[in-house]
């Protein structure tokens, strides 16, 4: 039998469906979670950001509006940091 801190983890109590941008702000209350899912603490996550936003930002056009910063390096950092796609991310949390 395996100890457990949790059965069901506080991130994933409420089945309702939560965006990426949300999922890293549940996961900077969990830092073994986040480097987990990233490989790095939210500390140098948000160093890395604040450094690339300029690089990586984009604007919004008439026909959508453009993914934030903050959720392009979650996503592109969980990629690398697993080989899995935002979708099996977002459904897996």
């Amino acid at each position: 039998s395996t100890d457990r801190e949790y059965w069901v983890h506080p991130m994933n109590e409420t089945s309702e469906e939560t965006s990426v941008f949300n999922r890293v702000q549940q996961l900077k209350e969990y830092p073994d979670r986040f480097y987990e899912q990233f490989r790095m603490s939210p500390e140098t996550f948000y160093y890395l950001l604040a450094t690339l936003t300029p690089r990586i930002s984009k604007m919004d056009t008439q026909m959508r509006k453009a993914i934030d910063p903050e959720t392009r390096l979650a996503v592109t950092l969980h990629h690398l940091a697993t080989g899995s796609n935002h979708r099996t991310w977002v459904e897996k949390l």
